[in-house]
Protein backbone atom coordinates (compact mmCIF):
# COMPACT_ATOMS: atom_id res chain seq x y z
CA UNK A 1 0.00 0.00 0.00
CA UNK A 2 1.31 3.40 -1.25
CA UNK A 3 2.17 6.19 1.62
CA UNK A 4 -0.22 8.78 1.76
CA UNK A 5 0.93 12.11 3.05
CA UNK A 6 -1.89 14.48 4.28
CA UNK A 7 -1.58 18.21 3.25
CA UNK A 8 -2.16 20.88 6.21
CA UNK A 9 -6.16 22.06 6.33
CA UNK A 10 -7.13 25.66 6.73
CA UNK A 11 -6.78 26.91 10.17
CA UNK A 12 -5.27 23.52 11.36
CA UNK A 13 -2.56 25.69 13.05
CA UNK A 14 -5.55 27.53 15.76
CA UNK A 15 -5.63 26.70 18.98
CA UNK A 16 -7.48 29.77 20.09
CA UNK A 17 -8.92 33.37 18.84
CA UNK A 18 -10.90 36.30 20.28
CA UNK A 19 -14.51 35.85 20.19
CA UNK A 20 -16.33 36.61 17.15
CA UNK A 21 -14.08 37.91 14.31
CA UNK A 22 -11.76 40.04 16.36
CA UNK A 23 -8.77 38.08 15.62
CA UNK A 24 -9.54 37.38 11.06
CA UNK A 25 -9.06 40.03 8.75
CA UNK A 26 -9.78 39.87 5.68
CA UNK A 27 -6.92 40.67 3.58
CA UNK A 28 -5.46 41.26 -0.30
CA UNK A 29 -2.49 38.51 -1.33
CA UNK A 30 -0.21 40.68 -4.31
CA UNK A 31 -0.25 39.33 -7.72
CA UNK A 32 2.66 37.66 -8.69
CA UNK A 33 5.31 39.24 -10.74
CA UNK A 34 6.19 37.11 -13.78
CA UNK A 35 4.92 33.81 -11.82
CA UNK A 36 1.99 32.72 -9.49
CA UNK A 37 2.33 33.44 -5.82
CA UNK A 38 0.94 30.11 -3.70
CA UNK A 39 0.48 30.35 -0.76
CA UNK A 40 0.02 28.07 2.14
CA UNK A 41 -2.46 27.86 5.10
CA UNK A 42 -0.33 28.23 8.49
CA UNK A 43 2.29 30.81 6.43
CA UNK A 44 3.57 33.92 8.20
CA UNK A 45 2.30 37.00 5.96
CA UNK A 46 4.35 40.06 5.55
CA UNK A 47 2.70 43.57 4.55
CA UNK A 48 4.54 45.41 1.43
CA UNK A 49 4.39 48.42 2.52
CA UNK A 50 3.72 50.41 -0.67
CA UNK A 51 0.78 48.62 -1.57
CA UNK A 52 -0.44 47.55 1.95
CA UNK A 53 -0.89 44.03 0.61
CA UNK A 54 0.26 40.80 1.92
CA UNK A 55 2.87 38.61 0.68
CA UNK A 56 5.16 35.49 2.38
CA UNK A 57 7.01 36.78 5.54
CA UNK A 58 10.50 37.48 4.11
CA UNK A 59 13.16 37.92 6.85
CA UNK A 60 15.64 39.33 4.11
CA UNK A 61 12.80 41.57 2.35
CA UNK A 62 13.25 45.85 2.66
CA UNK A 63 9.72 46.27 1.52
CA UNK A 64 7.88 45.67 4.92
CA UNK A 65 7.32 42.41 4.03
CA UNK A 66 10.74 41.62 6.72
CA UNK A 67 8.31 42.37 8.97
CA UNK A 68 5.69 39.41 10.54
CA UNK A 69 2.03 40.61 10.01
CA UNK A 70 0.04 37.61 10.20
CA UNK A 71 -0.54 34.13 9.74
CA UNK A 72 -2.57 33.05 6.73
CA UNK A 73 -5.66 30.72 7.37
CA UNK A 74 -6.43 28.92 4.12
CA UNK A 75 -4.28 28.74 0.72
CA UNK A 76 -4.14 31.04 -1.79
CA UNK A 77 -3.18 31.29 -5.52
CA UNK A 78 -2.61 35.27 -6.75
CA UNK A 79 -1.92 34.34 -10.88
CA UNK A 80 0.60 36.56 -12.53
CA UNK A 81 -0.75 40.01 -12.33
CA UNK A 82 -3.67 39.40 -10.08
CA UNK A 83 -4.30 40.27 -6.74
CA UNK A 84 -6.25 37.39 -4.75
CA UNK A 85 -8.40 37.63 -1.91
CA UNK A 86 -7.88 35.69 1.61
CA UNK A 87 -8.04 36.04 5.17
CA UNK A 88 -5.52 35.94 7.62
CA UNK A 89 -4.78 35.97 11.74
CA UNK A 90 -3.84 39.35 12.46
CA UNK A 91 -4.30 39.30 16.08
CA UNK A 92 -5.60 38.06 19.35
CA UNK A 93 -4.65 34.18 18.86
CA UNK A 94 -2.73 31.51 20.19
CA UNK A 95 -1.36 29.36 17.34
CA UNK A 96 0.81 25.60 17.22
CA UNK A 97 3.83 26.37 16.83
CA UNK A 98 4.39 23.85 15.04
CA UNK A 99 1.60 23.74 12.25
CA UNK A 100 3.42 27.48 11.32
CA UNK A 101 5.35 27.22 7.57
CA UNK A 102 8.14 30.14 7.81
CA UNK A 103 10.54 30.54 5.20
CA UNK A 104 13.34 27.63 3.75
CA UNK A 105 16.36 29.77 4.67
CA UNK A 106 14.89 31.15 8.08
CA UNK A 107 17.62 31.27 10.83
CA UNK A 108 16.99 30.79 14.21
CA UNK A 109 17.28 34.60 15.44
CA UNK A 110 15.14 35.52 12.33
CA UNK A 111 12.90 33.39 13.47
CA UNK A 112 12.90 34.27 16.96
CA UNK A 113 12.91 38.12 15.99
CA UNK A 114 9.78 37.21 13.29
CA UNK A 115 7.97 35.49 16.10
CA UNK A 116 8.34 38.64 18.63
CA UNK A 117 6.73 40.58 15.85
CA UNK A 118 3.78 38.16 15.81
CA UNK A 119 3.94 38.36 19.96
CA UNK A 120 3.50 42.24 19.43
CA UNK A 121 0.10 41.48 17.62
CA UNK A 122 -1.02 39.10 20.32
CA UNK A 123 -0.69 36.41 18.17
CA UNK A 124 1.09 34.01 20.67
CA UNK A 125 2.68 30.48 19.75
CA UNK A 126 2.51 26.92 22.06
Amino acid sequence: MALQTEAQHSSAFMISEANGTLSRENITILAGSGAVRALTAGMVLGKVSASQKYVQFDQDAVDGSQNAAGILLTDVTAPDGTDAKGAAIVRSAEVNSAEIVWPSDITGPEQTAAEAQLDALWIRGR
